[in-house]
Formats: C-alpha cells, sequence, structure tokens
C-alpha cells in the first residue's frame, strides 16, 4: 500500500504543478481587470505563491460589487433620486461657492444623484457624552418617526438612555427603525439582549448586510454598513464618526488602558437632512424590501421651516452628502478627497485614524505640500488595530520628505474623527476614513459643506487637537529599526488586497 502511495507522489506533484501554473497564467489576464494597480499586484502575488489557496480567497474577497438584488435596488433608489432632484440645480441659486467648489459639487452629482442643498449647522461636538445627549434630545422632541443607522451598536451603561428615549418615543406613536451592521455590532457583549429590547418595545431594527447563511442570508463578511446617521421628523439630522456604544467600546483592556475613542459629530437642520433619509431609505430598502416614503407630514414640513426659519446667517451651510461604498463603482468618497485636495491653494488638514490612501490621493497631498500649500495630517500615535497601524505608517516617511505635518494624538487614546478642511473654506466630515476599505469596501457617508460656520467649527476642533498632539519628527522618525520597517512594507502589501 505504502509504495503504491510513494509511486503516486511524482504523478500528484506532476498534475499540482500544471495546474497552478494554468492559474496563473490565468490570473494574469483576469485579476487586473477593473482594479487599481495596487491591488491586482497584491492579489497576483498571493496567487503566484499559493495559487490554489489564493484563487479560493480571490474568488471570495476578490470583487467588492454587490449580490443582484442588493444591485437592484440600488439602481432603482438612484433612478428615484434622480427624478426626486430633477428640478433642483446643482448648487443654491445666487450662492456664492469657493472658486472650482460648483465643478465639484457637479462631480459629485453625476455619481450620486444629490444636488447641494441648504442647512443649518447647529452644533459639532467632539465631546462623547454630549453626543449622545444630543441624540436623546431629539428622540424625546420626535412626534412622527425616528430613523437610525450605525456601524456598531451596543447596548451599555452609557447607551441604555438612548434605548430608553426610543422606547418612550414608541409609547408616544412614533415608529423608530434602527439599522446596525452585523459584523459591526455582534462581537460586543448583549448582543442578543439589545436585540431582544428592541424587539420586545416595538422597535423595528435589522441588521445590515448580515451573514447568516444557514437562514438564507448570506453576504460578503468585509462589505460593511460603515455609516453613521440619524434623522428626526425630516427636521433633525445627525452624522459623523460616532457609534452608538460606550467610548472604551467595552473592552476588558481598553478600560485598563484609559482608551477612550474620540469622535466628532453634527447636528443638523434644513434641507440637508433629506439626503440623510434618502440614503437611510435605501440601506432600509436593501434590508427589508421596504420602500419608504420620501416626503414628511404637512405638519412636520410645517413645523420644520418655522425652526429653520430661528437662524444666525453663518449658521447656514450649502451642503452636499456624497454616499460612497460597493454600490457607486466610481468610489465618489476618494475622487471627492484627491479633487479637493488638488485644488487646495493654501491649507489641508486630513484628520483619520486610519489613512492608507491609493497612489493618485497619495500623490495629490504631497504634491500640494511640495507647491506650498500647508498640509497637517492628524492621526494616532498607537493605533488600535495593529496590521492598520503598521501599514499607514510605510506612508509617512515620503510625507515627512515632502513637508506635511504629522500631528500624533498620544496613546492610549484613540482619535476616531473622520474630517478634511480645505483652505479654511470647505470642508468633508462623516463616517469615511482614508484608507483602501473605505473608498472600496465600505458603505459610507461623507458631507461636504461651504459657506457657513462649519470650517470655524471645525478648526476650533483642530486647535484643541495641536494642544494635545505631538509632532512626529523626521530624524526620529528615519532611526526606526529594519524590522520595523519590514512590517509596515509588508502590512501595505496586504492591505492592498481588496
Amino acid at each position: 500500500m505504502l509504495d503504491i502511495f510513494f509511486d503516486s507522489l511524482p504523478t500528484a506533484t506532476v498534475l499540482y504543478s500544471i495546474v497552478a501554473n494554468i492559474i496563473r497564467v490565468i490570473a494574469i489576464g483576469v485579476v487586473p481587470y477593473n482594479r487599481r494597480p495596487s491591488a491586482a499586484t497584491a492579489w497576483l502575488m498571493l496567487i503566484m505563491l499559493e495559487p490554489i489557496i489564493g484563487t479560493l480567497v480571490f474568488s471570495i474577497l476578490g470583487s467588492n460589487k454587490l449580490n443582484a438584488r442588493r444591485q437592484r435596488i440600488q439602481r432603482a433608489v438612484n433612478r428615484g433620486l434622480k427624478a426626486m432632484w430633477l428640478d433642483t440645480p446643482d448648487t443654491p441659486p445666487n450662492e456664492l461657492l469657493p472658486e472650482g467648489l460648483e465643478r465639484v459639487i457637479a462631480m459629485n452629482r453625476k455619481m450620486t444623484e444629490l444636488p447641494s442643498l441648504f442647512g443649518i449647522n447647529r452644533a459639532i461636538s467632539s465631546d462623547y457624552q454630549t453626543s449622545i445627549d444630543q441624540i436623546i434630545h431629539a428622540i424625546d422632541e420626535s412626534r412622527y418617526y425616528v430613523h437610525m443607522l450605525f456601524y456598531i451598536m451596543a447596548k451599555d451603561e452609557r447607551t441604555t438612555p438612548i434605548f430608553d428615549a426610543m422606547k418612550r418615543a414608541v409609547d408616544r406613536g412614533v415608529r423608530v427603525r434602527v439599522l446596525y451592521d452585523h459584523i459591526g455590532s455582534r462581537k460586543y457583549p448583549g448582543f442578543a439582549e439589545m436585540r431582544e429590547f428592541m424587539t420586545n418595545n416595538g422597535i423595528d431594527h435589522h441588521m445590515t448586510a448580515p451573514v447568516l447563511p444557514f437562514d438564507g442570508e448570506f453576504n460578503r463578511p468585509d462589505l460593511r454598513n460603515h455609516r453613521k446617521l440619524m434623522v428626526v421628523d425630516g427636521n433633525v439630522g445627525f452624522t459623523g464618526s460616532f457609534n452608538m456604544i460606550d467610548s472604551t467600546y467595552l473592552d476588558e483592556q481598553n478600560v485598563a488602558l484609559g482608551r477612550h475613542w474620540n469622535e466628532v459629530t453634527i447636528l443638523l437642520n434644513g434641507q440637508i437632512v433629506s439626503q440623510l433619509d434618502n440614503i437611510f431609505a435605501l440601506d432600509w430598502a436593501s434590508e427589508t424590501n421596504e420602500t419608504l416614503p420620501v416626503s414628511i407630514p404637512d405638519a412636520a414640513q410645517r413645523q420644520h421651516i418655522s425652526y429653520v426659519s430661528r437662524h444666525t446667517d453663518d449658521e447656514m451651510n450649502v451642503f452636499q452628502l456624497i454616499p460612497s461604498g460597493p454600490g457607486y463603482a466610481e468610489e465618489p468618497n476618494l475622487r471627492l478627497f484627491t479633487t479637493l485636495i488638488e485644488q487646495a491653494q493654501e491649507h489641508v488638514a486630513i484628520v483619520s485614524p486610519y489613512f492608507i490612501p491609493d497612489t493618485p490621493l497619495m500623490q495629490a497631498i504631497t504634491s500640494a505640500a511640495y507647491r506650498g500649500v500647508e498640509v497637517e495630517l492628524f492621526v494616532n500615535e498607537r493605533g488600535d488595530q495593529m496590521m492598520v497601524d503598521l501599514a499607514q505608517r510605510s506612508y509617512y516617511e515620503p510625507l515627512l520628505d515632502a513637508g506635511v505635518t504629522i500631528w500624533l494624538w498620544p496613546q492610549p487614546e484613540i482619535l476616531h474623527a473622520k474630517f478634511v478642511t480645505i483652505d479654511r473654506q470647505v470642508s468633508v466630515l462623516g463616517s469615511s476614513n482614508m484608507d483602501m476599505r473605505s473608498f472600496g469596501l465600505n458603505h459610507e457617508i461623507s458631507l461636504l459643506a461651504s459657506n457657513g460656520n462649519v470650517n470655524r467649527d471645525l478648526h476650533k476642533v483642530l486647535r484643541t487637537y495641536r494642544t494635545k498632539c505631538t509632532v512626529l519628527d523626521r530624524d526620529r522618525w528615519g532611526r526606526r529599526s529594519w524590522v520595523t520597517r519590514y512590517l509596515e512594507s509588508l502590512m501595505r502589501l496586504t492591505s492592498a488586497l481588496q
């Protein structure tokens, strides 16, 4: 028996070699198709080294396309948005925008169907508890409906008052709809109990992109809904980087280290809130097949008009919401960031906990610095994800060489805010990081703002960051060990596998 086994080994080896080489040849022509060069190179290296395993992984994770049903819903919603906003110009009439911004807004609209609209910035908050208090107050003021979408939701000691507010709203006849990401939320304590609480108290809740193959619900585990938003009665909107969970993310090690997450959120009124509702309706339809009405009751509309009339001039901003993700092949958030930075003349500030740019974005940032634009990058001294942290460090040296100032948020805390300011005139804030996961795999929303107080408020936040952060020294950074450099390069390569 053993003789037969050993005699068959050469034949098996030859067959494996033939199959492996066939796979390699096919991969060279298939993998690069419609894929950025960095991602194609990383996938090809994996397949060349391990043809069978690499092909298996590529077949599961190599495409970021939605399944057929979700693609149909996305197309239907896009047609509806196009018709809904057909008579609305790209920009509000008689509004003088910063140079070049009209073209950026027109570009965004071609990709997402959404024009720019007026809106009121009621508050930009970088205080965790303040954001929670704002959410509770908005829910308690609701009369018709509450729509909530968060990547991470957990019912813990800090967020229980939010769930209690949702229960009070249901008790007085308000329709409360909640979406939360399956993979993003399920790992936190009390996930089943949170779902049971919402079910028992009449809160209509669903997971986004659930990975439940035995229940007939399978979605790719790496295509996540990373958006964070809330809409109340079509009057009040909320978005930013905040997840509905304690600032320690309920991790014992974080508690022991004193590690807390620091966020930035914006509270909105005005026309722009309707676009947040549009995106919630898209995600709701994707999970439930239910089409939500796009209008609000007449009484709520009158209340909205009265509410909006009470504002100061600088509170009124021109906003545009830019959704992105697997349903948008053009990568709207990446194009937005790259175009704005290419147009910068004086100053760029980038705040991103996860910074892994693709080549055009990296070139836009370094080119801005080389032509004399003051460029600041705010990142964590030590990130919460080791592989991502190492990958993003591989970009620091060319940034420093170009003259970019890199501010390090001191460990053990985590700077989780995500926003960009350009020339102190234009800002973008929302859920999107400056990394390839946010550009190609995650569903994100980014809020473009100009002509109001958003830039002023974000620069106030930046001033507080500078007092807390330290500047990365070029000479000290150049003295890190070869082992560290090797690991950075390795993680940079793996980060492109999408």
